[in-house]
């Protein structure tokens, strides 16, 4: 058996982030519990691609007032 002082210290060395549950992961856990594996991952993709597209549009509206302020 492994002494839990050195693999807890061999986590924070190495960065083993298997055992940690982010937030994102915990609403992907629920939404796969609320309309299963395979509806939760289209939704998943889906919104991902949405939210990407969404955060160009903003970019690329920064990008104009930006310019607009430049040119007058």
């Amino acid at each position: 058996m492994v002494n839990p002082m050195t693999d807890a210290l061999r986590r924070m060395m190495f960065g083993f982030k298997q055992h940690h549950a982010t937030p994102e992961r915990k609403k992907r856990r629920q939404l796969v519990k609320q309309m299963g594996r395979r509806q939760a991952i289209k939704y998943i993709k889906d919104t991902r691609s949405l939210a990407k597209v969404e955060a160009r549009i903003e970019e690329i509206a920064r990008k104009n007032i930006e310019l607009e302020a430049i040119n007058g």
